[in-house]
């Protein structure tokens, strides 16, 4: 009898102890194929200090945007992304060679009805399939339409735990655009529910097509692409990605998040980002300086020593959204205008980071006259501007 008893009780201990590993690999399994919101979203001292840890990190929407970008390259067209963060902002843009104005429109768009609806702008789920079904539906076309979205397949949120952390928006494509989007989520390990599969592949924030590491990049269009946009003198793509990515490692360098923008001759972006930890009114801030940069001409410094103490006169800049603080610079070579910058992170730091991204691409920009002048040592804890 007590033989008996002490074997069913080694049986027992058997039978637990297995489906203890059965139920570890499992949910070791589980763990490995699933999206990890540290990886996706803003986490540690940056959620901190933008008081949030449900906005997708700009890691992440590099990412999906070069893994988007390679699906495009690879199915012969250029296409446009924008990340969104779930208030609407922008986190990360980047436009390819070839793009026209129309389609950058589109691509925003898109994110925002996707922003809107916390699904696919094509109303069809991440299902090309049933997105031709949202054509029906005029009166709920007009309503997004109203507030800046577009119900045409190509936008996509961002979900990951059950949480809405952005959204993404892609055009380019008049077939291809959700697909685009969906091998971007991919990139980062989200798998949209009822959609065709897409081959995701292990891409990296700084994968860009057609930006090398080393040795010089067009500064302008060419080819194909000048063709389609009908323009040679707008700044490239690939000068503009090199151009952020020299301001952001000189950030780095001093301790200054900062979001960037640059923007083409006619005023559309051409690249953008929002560094992790940075906050709403910086926003507004970087855009307003590339955009005065863009009407006048002149370094946002320049504007300033111009205006100086003529109240009037700033205030009237002011109502027509121009910022006079350092951080805006017009991209000119050979005398001709093809871009402008606007940086904002902190205020002594705008400038010089703005001047070491334009280094990177050959081009000398001087500091202008009575800028602020570069700490000497940049404290962790400053607060942005």
């Amino acid at each position: 009898m007590a033989t008996n008893l002490l074997r069913l009780r080694m049986r027992r201990i058997f039978v637990c102890a297995a489906s203890g590993i059965l139920f570890a690999a499992v949910a070791a399994t589980a763990f490995a194929q699933a999206p990890q919101s540290s990886s996706v979203v803003i986490t540690g001292p940056m959620a901190n200090r933008a008081l949030s840890k449900a906005d997708v990190s700009l890691d992440a929407a590099m990412r999906m945007v070069n893994a988007c970008e390679q699906f495009a390259t690879q199915n012969n067209f250029a296409a446009v992304g924008y990340v969104l963060d779930p208030f609407g902002s922008i986190v990360y843009v980047d436009r390819m060679d070839g793009i026209r104005p129309i389609e950058s429109e589109e691509a925003l768009a898109r994110a925002k009805a996707a922003l809107f609806n916390r699904g696919a702008s094509g109303g069809g789920g991440g299902n090309p399939a049933n997105a031709a079904n949202a054509n029906a539906n005029i009166p709920g076309q007009i309503r997004v339409e109203q507030r800046g979205g577009e119900q045409r397949p190509g936008g996509l949120a961002i979900i990951v735990d059950n949480e809405f952390v952005g959204a993404i928006g892609i055009a380019g494509s008049d077939t291809m655009d959700e697909a685009c989007a969906r091998a971007g989520l991919a990139a980062v390990g989200i798998v949209q529910p009822n959609a065709a599969p897409v081959q995701a592949q292990p891409v990296s924030a700084e994968d860009r097509p057609g930006t090398p590491a080393q040795g010089n990049v067009p500064l302008t269009l060419t080819g194909a692409a000048a063709k389609r946009a009908a323009t040679k003198t707008e700044i490239s793509g690939a000068a503009a990605f090199r151009i952020a990515e020299a301001c952001r490692a000189w950030g780095k360098q001093h301790n200054d998040a900062s979001i960037m923008y640059i923007l083409d001759p006619s005023g559309n972006i051409v690249h953008a980002y929002r560094e992790d930890g940075t906050r709403p009114v910086q926003f507004d801030s970087a855009s307003d300086k590339a955009r005065t940069s863009l009407l006048t001409r002149m370094t946002t410094i320049d504007l300033n020593n111009k205006v100086g103490n003529d109240v009037p006169t700033q205030v009237r800049y002011r109502l027509r959204g121009l910022d006079l603080g350092p951080g805006g610079i017009p991209i000119i070579v050979d005398d001709q205008l093809i871009g402008t910058i606007g940086v904002a992170g902190q205020d002594p730091l705008d400038e010089p980071c703005a001047i070491a991204g334009l280094a990177a691409v050959g081009i000398t920009q001087k500091p202008s006259a009575n800028g602020p002048p570069l700490p000497t040592q940049q404290s962790q804890t400053q607060p942005p501007r």
